[in-house]
């Protein structure tokens, strides 16, 4: 091996581990915050992502770069989507206080509940746009596979989890879980498809 190669291995390496970090810390706030009632803690715990953000989205610039695939429109998509996943964090911290402070008969309840999804639904638009703006034909056919097996996966998980719950096997799982799931599973199904050289 060459030191361009071990190089680019450890660039590679560092952004699946700022990767893992953050998704671990995302899914582990959302818990944190679904399942236990700690009001007062919830913003600082949605800080928690938000160290692993920054370095996760800066090492895949680099790894990008270090595999000869430096995309414009893939790097205005990791752009867009980490200030979108931003707003989401700033969003979720202030509902969940506002939520408590206006209290349940609050006819405005309604909106505080829906003001995190907006941020989601950039992060689906960012996506789209992703895909209209790439013009690296390969990278676009990656893409696409990698979402459809994303999606594929969260169907399946979804329909053995709904199944179990039925029969009360599992407990019930909150349907916002669907786009972590899915960011998960595309991004596993690009390291696959990549590492397959598909």
């Amino acid at each position: 091996m060459n030191d361009t190669t071990v190089r680019n291995f450890a660039v590679r390496s560092r952004y699946w581990r700022w990767r893992f970090a953050f998704v671990v810390a995302m899914l582990g706030t959302a818990a944190t915050v679904a399942w236990a009632d700690m009001p007062k803690l919830t913003p600082l715990l949605l800080l928690w992502p938000v160290l692993f953000a920054l370095p996760m989205w800066h090492e895949a610039q680099l790894d990008r770069k270090a595999e000869g695939e430096p995309s414009a429109a893939l790097a205005e998509h990791d752009l867009r989507t980490l200030m979108a996943v931003f707003a989401y964090i700033a969003c979720m911290g202030g509902a969940v206080m506002a939520g408590k402070a206006i209290g349940p008969d609050s006819p405005w309840l309604w909106t505080v509940a829906l003001l995190p999804s907006l941020p989601i639904l950039v992060v689906i638009w960012a996506m789209a746009r992703y895909l209209a703006e790439e013009t690296d034909e390969f990278l676009r056919h990656r893409a696409i596979n990698s979402a459809l097996i994303g999606a594929a996966a969260v169907l399946a998980l979804a329909t053995v989890w709904g199944t179990l719950e039925l029969f009360k096997l599992v407990p019930h799982a909150a349907g916002w879980l669907a786009v972590p799931a899915f960011a998960v599973a595309r991004d596993i199904a690009k390291a696959w498809l990549k590492a397959t050289g598909r």
